[in-house]
């Protein structure tokens, strides 16, 4: 993994930087974090804070000198002097982006559309998440649900109800809708008072890690309209 963890940066930069993490990263990272403080299976990449103080013209730091210094798909703290409109992306591995790499997740091509001026987009999607809190991996258990509240978005964008088609957890769908809009409200009663959009689950093209299409299209979708609907949020069919 050595000659792949140098980052050339602009003199004075400051800001965040990610990095993805692929083999030969993983197997340093391993040993900055001492084998386990952090269950590297679990990340796809670091997101690590600069101070613009500690770079000047040519300056290359190293993944070994920095650790995981930042935060493990954590989010950029937002400065309230800031100004931009902030977005947090909620979901699951399709809001995460498994399988591509930035800047083609979906958080991050919103972030290009909308420009950096304006908005700040982040990514709080982690795969095999679901809506359901007695799912089998339920998304507000996570540090990404945590990190999303800490954000203090203006606007949040969920999608989650994918993996909650599985057989093991749709067996307690009764609870689905009360469990969105309990999510729902977590994010309502933050003082940035966001405003909220329900995502309705993609099609998918066969019944992938046990998620059966049938279920996400003529179950989940018609439960998340009925949830936007009784949220009194702007649905993203």
């Amino acid at each position: 993994g050595y000659g792949y963890r140098n980052l050339c940066l602009p003199a004075g930069y400051k800001g965040w930087i990610r990095v993805p993490l692929n083999t030969n990263t993983l197997y340093s990272l391993e040993h900055e974090t001492h084998n386990g403080v952090i269950d590297l299976d679990m990340v796809q990449q670091v997101n690590i804070q600069v101070d613009g103080n500690a770079t000047s013209a040519g300056t290359t730091l190293y993944v070994e000198e920095i650790g995981i210094h930042g935060q493990v798909n954590g989010s950029e703290t937002p400065d309230p002097s800031d100004g931009r409109i902030r977005v947090a992306c909620v979901g699951d591995s399709m809001t995460q982006g498994i399988g591509v790499s930035a800047p083609n997740d979906y958080p991050s091509q919103l972030q290009a559309l909308l420009g950096t001026d304006d908005y700040l987009v982040q990514n709080f999607g982690l795969y095999a998440r679901t809506l359901l809190t007695g799912g089998d991996y339920p998304y507000i258990e996570t540090q990404e649900f945590r990190d999303s509240l800490t954000f203090a978005p203006d606007i949040v964008v969920i999608m989650l109800g994918t993996n909650d088609a599985k057989d093991h957890n749709w067996a307690k769908k009764a609870s689905f809708v009360d469990n969105y809009l309990a999510l729902i409200a977590r994010y309502a009663a933050l003082d940035s008072a966001p405003e909220i959009y329900v995502c309705t689950s993609p099609t998918l093209s066969n019944d992938e890690h046990e998620i059966r299409n049938t279920v996400v299209r003529d179950e989940v979708v018609p439960l998340q309209k009925q949830v936007a609907q009784q949220a009194g949020c702007t649905l993203i069919d």
